[in-house]
């Protein structure tokens, strides 16, 4: 398993405070993200899942995400299966893009 950090300008800071700050309440925002469904359906989150039938596996994400710790969480799980897994993780953007 394999980490990577890199680091962005701060040119989406602004936009990122707005859409996605710690203080816009992040459980009415995963509520909102996930409607009506149960959080805890695969095909929601696949952590919730059996993963030994994935394929080698790169994660990509920004260290402002909503979900950043899910994202952490995703490469130990599949990891535990057996599969090849990196995250690649990019400083100050919200979401991969």
């Amino acid at each position: 398993m394999s980490i990577f950090v890199t680091s962005v300008s701060r040119r989406t800071k602004w936009l990122d405070d707005v859409l996605l700050s710690y203080c816009a309440l992040p459980v009415r925002l995963a509520n909102l993200y996930s409607h009506s469904c149960d959080r805890t359906n695969f095909y929601l989150s696949p952590l919730w899942g059996r993963l030994e039938w994935s394929p080698p596996t790169m994660l990509l994400s920004g260290t402002r995400y909503l979900f950043l710790s899910l994202t952490v969480l995703a490469p130990r799980k599949l990891h535990r299966f057996g599969v090849s897994v990196s995250l690649h993780l990019i400083e100050g953007i919200a979401h991969y893009q």
